[in-house]
């Protein structure tokens, strides 16, 4: 028997078993996280004025004109806690929580013996350390919400999860990727959302990955997509329609999508 604590098995997939998961637009608030701050070897670079915003404070942080490294792991015990949760249900849990907090600092009233006051302080510390990491995620998720509750969040979201329902590039989806390259939208941004379609519709119609191509090119200049196209093509993350798509078995079988979901506001 493997000791408490130590893993005692391990099962690798490898990515080419699944190469749609991490080509959706990420959901959870560690995965936003990472997709509007970028988090590498453990940290995140929070500008002066999210840190203002943490602070309470109006404007820019005092003094501050550089960005700081904040760690995230599991040693912030509020962060183990919400690190996976669904974007949408963060916001009521981080709303309890405050709660929690102003609670215990009310507390301080009801002490009035020795041992009371001495108890209380017990709990100060530990108080103080929850406070400043929710005033942390607070801010992190405020900045965050800009973004989920723009229209341009929601539209991409809805064509991805169209395509991973029905296994198909639709029409919409088309023009809607058409109006990202026009818009001027990060190439690798547009790309992503193509190869994710042509995956899960096993591989686009001939006529519509030329005219992608095409639109690509014009939009962002053949030397940017001079290289670029062809090693997707050569991944097969960019392909002609191949007969009937395999997404839906394999969603099934690896239980890649959740069905039943609550409708959560991001």
């Amino acid at each position: 028997a493997a000791a408490s604590g130590a893993i005692s098995e391990l099962l690798l997939i490898d990515r080419d078993v699944d190469l749609v998961t991490p080509l959706c637009t990420e959901l959870t608030y560690e995965g936003l996280i990472h997709q509007v701050f970028g988090i590498a070897h453990g940290y995140v670079d929070l500008d002066p004025s999210i840190l203002a915003e943490e602070q309470g404070k109006a404007g820019g942080a005092a003094g501050a004109t550089r960005s700081t490294k904040r760690e995230l792991n599991n040693n912030d015990s509020l962060y183990g806690t919400i690190r996976n949760l669904n974007f949408g249900e963060l916001g009521p849990l981080l709303n309890k929580l405050a709660r929690g907090v102003s609670d215990g600092y009310e507390e301080r009233h009801q002490a009035q013996t020795v041992t009371q006051i001495r108890d209380y302080m017990k709990k100060l510390s530990k108080l103080q350390q929850e406070h400043k990491s929710l005033s942390t995620h607070v801010a992190l998720a405020e900045r965050i919400q800009r973004i989920t509750k723009q229209e341009a969040f929601h539209k991409r979201l809805e064509c991805e999860q169209d395509a991973l329902a029905n296994a198909t590039c639709s029409a919409d989806s088309e023009a809607y990727i058409e109006s990202m390259a026009s818009d001027g939208e990060p190439l690798p941004s547009v790309l992503r959302l193509l190869c994710l379609l042509s995956l899960v519709s096993n591989g686009l119609r001939a006529k519509t990955l030329t005219a992608m191509q095409s639109e690509l090119m014009h939009a962002y200049g053949f030397e940017k997509l001079a290289l670029t196209w062809p090693a997707l093509t050569r991944l097969g993350l960019l392909k002609k329609q191949e007969g009937r798509s395999s997404w839906p078995a394999l969603k099934k079988a690896l239980r890649l999508v959740v069905d039943g979901m609550p409708d959560h506001e991001y």
